[in-house]
């Protein structure tokens, strides 16, 4: 079984493209399976990014 996981925000941007703020948000993908958004974060209009990379 293969497991993406991707941040969408935390307290750090990697590149100017996304957007830093308190809290965390990653996208848990597993093959055939519905996604799975674990949100924590203070903003979420933020979640946008989420288009930026690619999902």
């Amino acid at each position: 079984m293969e497991m993406k996981v991707t941040i969408v925000y935390d307290n750090e941007a990697y590149n100017n493209d996304l957007q830093a703020d308190w809290g965390f948000s990653a996208l848990v993908e597993v093959k055939n399976t519905p996604k799975i958004l674990f949100d924590t974060g203070a903003d979420g209009e933020i979640l946008y990014k989420l288009e930026l990379l690619g999902r």
